[in-house]
């Protein structure tokens, strides 16, 4: 696939030689040159704080050091669990199934690059779990570990060396797994066929993102920039039947359009039209927030969202967690409302935000809420949720600051434990900061059926 190759290579290795000394005059008279390796990882990047440090591996490739260390926080938690069982039950009550997009790792795919060996294994069986817990959580997960270090038949790699990123290559690769997948589905005959074709329009130069943070820790110096081929894939006829958009992606910086091309690769291998809703930064928490509050989404829903995540933020938060289950159906947009409170607070604290005998008769997995705030700066919120038990549990809501949608949060208190029966009494809330004069905050909480509930495990 690579036709570049070739010219890489030579730029490559003239980039390796630069700087290389004349060494003495051959008999000829002509200078004679040495090549030199161009690059060394300097001792202050290996040594530094775990949170920027870097490992050198063989052949030019760079690793995190701490991408092994990253694994000491479980993955599997009971509240993460019931949290993502939660959504996709969601999800699916709006005729929507979402796949997983989780290739392995860099470090896991190119363990025989590093120099320290002996944890491939113990990396594996983490990552095959991982997979296997998306499933668990129903999510479609195919065999993203047959996925190979190169395509047959091409040099590129399927990660760059110096980058944390897949090159065109991996994106194809993955996209065409997926895709196998996608086929075998019921939904994907009800999809109007429509042709896609990929072309090569030049090359993309490539930085890296550990390259340019072993310039930073080691004085300037730089590895060579990477190159992959850049693609396009465009339309060359109109849908069979009418356009449908039941198709949806959403993922990180690899899915960004007009980067790799991982959604052309996905259109033209499924010869059906996939919409990218993948933010330009890259940033999918904010991405799928905005997604499930749209009209788009609430209207029409698609039949099938593929979620592109890298497998090193495969660790999700609860907050966004809590958040994306309640806007699947748009807060208490869509459900009976339960209790309905406006107060008006100056500071950063209001106790006894919510509180109601209607919410004594309903389990506490199984409420939402919906608070709206007249102060749309507030980015977070720090939650005290007090039980029939006398028990209670702390919380915060993070909302990011590129989401301007006037002060909502709307969120679930998730899988609450039951030593004995427990349930709500009040919600005190607090801020980081005080808030900038008087706020009102306009309080909804409201329930989905149990049987959600029941199907999540709780």
């Amino acid at each position: 696939m690579n036709k570049f190759a070739p010219i890489f290579s030579v730029l490559t290795f003239l980039l390796s030689v630069t700087g290389a000394g004349v060494s003495q005059a051959a008999d000829n008279g002509l200078p004679k040159y040495a090549a030199e390796p161009c690059c060394q990882l300097c001792p202050e990047a290996q040594k530094t704080s775990a949170e920027v440090a870097l490992k050198e591996g063989s052949a030019g490739w760079l690793f995190a050091a701490t991408e092994r260390a990253t694994n000491a926080e479980p993955l599997i938690t009971p509240e993460r669990a019931f949290l993502l069982k939660l959504l996709v039950q969601e999800l699916a009550q709006k005729g929507t199934t979402v796949m997983l997009v989780m290739p392995p790792s860099r470090t896991l795919m190119y363990a025989d690059h590093q120099l320290s060996k002996g944890t491939a294994a113990e990396s594996t069986k983490e990552y095959l779990q991982t997979l296997s817990f998306f499933r668990q959580a129903g999510f479609l997960v195919p065999a993203y570990e047959r996925l190979q270090p190169t395509v047959s038949g091409s040099a590129e790699p399927f990660f760059f060396k110096r980058d944390i990123h897949w090159t065109s290559s991996g994106a194809m690769q993955t996209a065409q797994l997926a895709a196998a997948d996608i086929r075998k589905l019921a939904l994907f005959e009800h999809q109007p066929e429509q042709r896609f074709e990929t072309t090569a329009q030049g090359v993309l130069k490539i930085s890296g993102l550990l390259n340019n943070q072993s310039q930073t820790l080691c004085g300037g110096q730089r590895y060579p920039l990477e190159f992959t081929p850049h693609f396009v894939t465009k339309a060359v006829d109109e849908a069979t039947t009418t356009s449908a958009d039941d198709i949806w992606l959403i993922g990180s910086s690899q899915s960004v359009e007009n980067r790799f091309n991982f959604n052309g690769f996905l259109q033209q291998s499924l010869s059906r039209k996939v919409s990218n809703y993948t933010p330009d930064d890259g940033n999918s928490s904010v991405g799928w927030t905005k997604l499930l509050a749209s009209e788009a989404f609430q209207t029409k829903p698609p039949k099938l969202i593929l979620w592109e995540l890298p497998y090193e933020h495969r660790k999700l938060s609860a907050s966004q967690l809590r958040q994306m289950v309640a806007l699947v159906n748009n807060g208490c947009e869509s459900y009976p409302t339960l209790e309905q409170k406006t107060q008006v607070f100056q500071g950063n604290k209001l106790n006894d935000v919510i509180f109601g005998a209607n919410l004594l008769k309903t389990h506490p997995s199984q409420l939402i809420f919906d608070l709206k705030l007249s102060d749309p700066s507030i980015e977070q919120l720090l939650l005290t949720v007090w039980y029939s038990d006398g028990g209670k549990s702390d919380f915060q809501i993070r909302k990011n600051s590129q989401l301007t949608d006037s002060g909502r949060f709307s969120f679930v208190l998730g899988n609450v434990e039951m030593r004995q029966p427990r349930f709500f009494v009040s919600l005190d809330l607090a801020l980081p900061g005080a808030a900038r004069g008087k706020t009102t905050i306009n309080a909804s909480v409201c329930h989905f059926p149990d049987n959600l509930l029941q199907t999540a495990g709780r």
